[in-house]
């Protein structure tokens, strides 16, 4: 997921040794992704920081900022000066806030593994039907079948994408080798598809318990739709969670900034995202970029 810009040393991770003779493990990592950003209307080279990750054990030991610290002293050396970054609290300086929009889809999965909360004496089957993909209003789901992207696709998902982001303040600038890289599908981790309504894709994450999670990556109405995009971005989610429950996903995750989800899809506001960014000029600023 690191682009064709990737450099190896941009991946930073710290090891643990329980005993002089024991053998190293893992316990934390960080990624940085070399991007071209528009910033209001400029293209800028930065620095995202992605994939963060450390073991519970050590969260309270400061690794994430230890690790973040090194991955910034990196990236200065290798000139990247501007930089953009989440977190999950908001601290003073943050230049923009989103909200997950999260969906069960295997609704027993997510609430047996602790995802969903189910409210005691209710059935199984009635939370079955609520979160049924029968249910969604079947004269706003149709509009064209969605095929997987292919490599012939990218020119056209690249004009899709950055006309559509043009709207944002800071948001990605896709190349045809990024789009080709970071967008054609991959089994098991990224999945993308289109339609005569757009496109959308979705990274596919699955935890330590086995939760297998859909996170919305990017997602653009087609050439020659109204300028807002709203309908047919709704059509074409209602055909992506049908897919994403064919691939057997548990539970769909959307940041409001990268598709807006409209009313009577049975998504709820899950947590916040806070965007911080480094030397990249005044802040806050509306911001459409997937870092998880």
């Amino acid at each position: 997921m690191g682009g064709p810009k990737w450099k190896k040393d941009l991946a930073v991770g710290i090891a643990y040794r329980s005993a002089p003779e024991s053998v190293p493990f893992l316990i934390g990592c960080i990624v940085g992704i070399p991007m071209t950003a528009v910033l209001r209307g400029e293209k800028r080279e930065i620095l995202v920081t992605d994939l963060l990750c450390v073991a519970p054990r050590f969260r309270k030991r400061h690794m994430a900022t230890k690790l973040i610290g090194e991955l910034d002293r990196r990236g200065r050396a290798l000139g990247f000066t501007g930089a953009i970054g989440t977190r999950g609290d908001g601290h003073h300086g943050y230049a923009s806030t989103r909200e997950y929009n999260v969906r069960p889809l295997n609704f027993i999965r997510a609430s047996k593994l602790g995802y969903w909360r189910k409210k005691p004496g209710v059935p199984f089957s009635t939370y079955v039907k609520l979160y049924s993909l029968k249910k969604l209003d079947e004269s706003l789901g149709t509009g064209g079948i969605l095929r997987a992207m292919e490599k012939k696709d990218v020119p056209a998902i690249c004009d899709m994408l950055n006309g559509y982001l043009k709207r944002y303040e800071l948001a990605p600038y896709f190349s045809p080798e990024d789009c080709e890289h970071m967008l054609l599908p991959r089994d098991g981790i990224i999945s993308s598809y289109l339609s005569e309504d757009g496109f959308i894709s979705w990274r596919r994450v699955v935890t330590e318990d086995g939760l297998v999670s859909a996170y919305v990556y990017y997602a653009a109405p087609g050439m020659g739709m109204t300028p807002d995009g709203m309908g047919s971005l709704y059509r074409i989610l209602v055909k992506a969670l049908t897919k994403m429950e064919e691939e057997k996903v548990d539970m769909c995750a959307c940041l409001s900034s990268i598709l807006p989800i409209p009313s009577g899809l049975r998504f709820q506001v899950g947590t916040n995202l806070y965007f911080y960014t480094r030397e990249l000029g005044s802040s806050p600023c509306s911001v459409s970029m997937m870092i998880i």
